[in-house]
This record gives structure tokens, sequence and C-alpha cells, in this order.
């Protein structure tokens, strides 16, 4: 890659304006009427299906049961972008992603998505998916952006920047290189699903459906709970612990070797070369919540926070990875707000101490597995954000 590199930083380049190449198709207004929860063939692309830092991502989909124009059913990778953002940071706008492949769903052109498409040669629309993804297009695209509270662009806006490219032929071979990084990153991501929904499948055998080890033999109580087995909250299987410093992502180095994790999808925001606030690991793990995201995530590593990012640790002997899968999904965001106090008072069903201890022991491994594929990805993500920071 390091050829590459230099020939990216010696080889001219051509000022070109995206508006003389591309042209962006607004998506098309569907009824809101039959817009559907359960599944159909039909997925709406939103905003939502689009990954900070772009690329598509494939969990809550919005399905439709209504009829569709033909004129607006996208293909596999058809490059599209979101032009809409409900987030404070505008974190999502303007980002890209590519149509994935799909055998069981077709997806939707839907209105506050850009569909890109060419008008001319002479942009490498693989390239232009990476480029799309580099921070100061996101930053002229947010710069250029209209609305306070929600955020809006415009295919106009969009295909107004201006950039220096190099020459097709190396568009096409550093597209190239960036998409193997990629392919690996997702084949890992998929890796780490499987192993999750392992992991939640045992679970919810076990403490959802009551057939544990032994449930034969185990008498149930009022015709609800096995015996043995109680009521309880969060916080009587959990400790939260204090945090002592936390980090904005603009202070953090790029690359380090402390992780800084904070409430978002991101996960790791950056990196410090401080003492690390918690000395994470497999045998003594800690469970991170985002007291307005609401996303849990286990650490089995040194790491520091962020903000609004609260850790819990082991109480009466009940590790964190039991309470993950035990607190996991059990609320949403559905506003910008505290939701501590709101997971607080769920009340959850509680099995005796040494059943949790027997399902983490089971399940250990698939979470050691989790955790080196996920350290797999922070280099792989770093190596090719390394690429993409000289586009």
């Amino acid at each position: 890659m390091s050829k590459l590199l230099e020939q990216i930083n010696t080889e001219k380049r051509i000022p070109l304006i995206l508006s003389d190449y591309i042209k962006i198709k607004h998506g098309f207004a569907f009824k809101g009427e039959y817009f559907s929860t359960q599944p159909t063939p039909d997925v709406l692309v939103t905003p939502g299906n689009f990954a900070i830092g772009g690329g598509f991502k494939i969990d809550k989909f919005k399905y439709y049961k209504g009829s569709v124009p033909e004129d607006y059913i996208l293909k596999e990778n058809d490059l599209v972008v979101t032009m809409t953002d409900l987030s404070v940071d505008a974190d999502t706008l303007g980002y890209p992603a590519l149509i994935p492949n799909d055998d069981k769903n077709r997806f939707l052109h839907n209105q506050r998505v850009g569909l890109i498409q060419k008008k001319k040669e002479g942009i490498d629309f693989s390239y232009l998916y990476y480029l799309m993804r580099t921070r100061p297009y996101q930053r002229y695209v947010v710069g250029t952006a209209s609305g306070s509270t929600v955020k809006h662009t415009s295919p106009d806006r969009i295909a107004s920047y201006e950039y220096n490219f190099p020459t097709l032929p190396t568009q096409k071979k550093i597209a190239q290189i960036l998409s193997v990084y990629d392919a690996k990153i997702e084949n890992n991501s998929k890796i780490i699903k499987n192993l999750e929904t392992i992991a939640q499948t045992i679970f919810n055998e076990w403490f959802v459906n009551f057939r544990f080890p032994g449930y034969e033999k185990m008498k149930m109580v009022g015709s609800e709970i096995p015996e043995g087995w109680s009521a309880g909250k969060i916080e009587d299987v959990v400790k939260r612990l204090s945090t002592q410093k936390t980090y904005k992502e603009d202070s953090l180095l790029r690359k380090g070797s402390i992780p800084v994790y904070d409430q978002s999808s991101k996960g790791i925001i950056g990196f410090s070369e401080d003492k690390p606030s918690f000395y994470a690991s497999i045998d003594n793990p800690v469970l991170i919540f985002g007291d307005h995201t609401c996303r849990t995530q286990i650490i089995c590593e040194p790491f520091s926070l962020g903000p609004n990012t609260i850790p819990l640790g082991e109480k009466g002997g009940y590790s964190p990875i039991f309470t993950y899968f035990l607190t996991k999904d059990s609320i949403d965001q559905r506003e910008y707000k505290r939701h501590w106090s709101e997971l607080s008072n769920i009340e959850f069903v509680i099995p005796p101490v040494e059943l949790s201890k027997t399902f983490v022991s089971k399940i250990k491994n698939f979470i050691s597995e989790v955790v080196v594929l996920e350290k797999e990805n922070v280099k792989l993500k770093e190596s090719r954000d390394q690429l993409l920071a000289k586009l």
C-alpha cells in the first residue's frame, strides 16, 4: 500500500465538480398508510439505513405493502446518499451507501434519499463512494445544510462539491484496495453477529423459556417462574462504577493504545495515551450503557469513556456478560433524554447466581472470539481510514 500512497501524493490531480459528471435523483414519496412493521418483500431505504461514516445498515428495516413504481426499485450496488439527518450532530448527513445483494428483499428508493446517476465518464463510482465517506466531504455537506434541529441537504448542494481527482486508473486501484478492507470487515461483522445470535438463543432458551439444564426437575412458583428464581431490578445484579474522566471525540487521537468508547453506534470514538479508566478483560468485563442512546456493549480490554456512558460491573456474582443479555433491547431511544432511571425501574426475572455463571461459562468462548474479531476490525478500519484520509 505504501507505493499507492506515494503515487497518490505525487500524481497530478484534476479539479472537477461532481455536477459535471453525476446527477442525483430524488426518491419517491411512498404513502405512509402502506408502511409496515411486519416483514414484506419490499424494504424502504431511509436515512436510518445509513451508517455513521458511510455504508449500509441492514438492521431495523421499514417495510412497504403497497404498489411500487418500477422506476423506484433500487438495484444491487446502486450508490445512494442520505439527504436528511435527525441527529444532533448530523453525523450521517450526505454519507453514501451501496445497495446490498439480498435474495429475500427488494429495496425501494424512498424520499430524502438520493440515487447517484452517471452523466458522463471521468469518475469511478466505487471511488466516489469512498470519497463521499471522507471527513472533508461530509463537513462540506453539513456546512451547506439547512435546518436547525433536522438537517437537510439537496442534490444540487451535494453535486456542487469540488475535488481534485486522480486519474481514472488510480481511482479504480484505490477503490479496489479499499473494497478489500471493507469486505474483510463485513465478513468479520457477519461472524460476530452469528456468534451473538447463538449466545442470545441459548440465553432465551434458559432464561426466557425456562428450559435450562435440569429444568425438568424444577418446580414452578405460581406456574410463572422456577423455584429459587425471583423478580428483581438491574441494580440487584450490577454495580454502577465510578467514571473518573470522560473524553470528547475532538480531543482524542486517531490511533493509540487505549480505546475510548461512548454511547454512539461508533463504539470506539478515538484513542488516548492516558492511563485507562477501567482495566476490563474477558474474566473481568465491564458493561457500558448509553444514557441517551440506550446502547449496551460488553468491553473486555482496558478502556476509557466518552460522555453520557455509564459503566457497570459485577454484583453478587452476576457477570456483566449475563447482565448484557438480560437487559439487551429492554428499552429503546424514543427521545433524546436520559434513560438510566427508566432501565433501573424495569423488573427482570433473576435466576440463581450459579445458573448465571454456568451460562457465562458456556458462551465465554463465543465472547472471546467476538473480542478478537472486533479488535481485528479496529485495525482494518485504521488501515482503511489511513488511505481514505489521503483521498
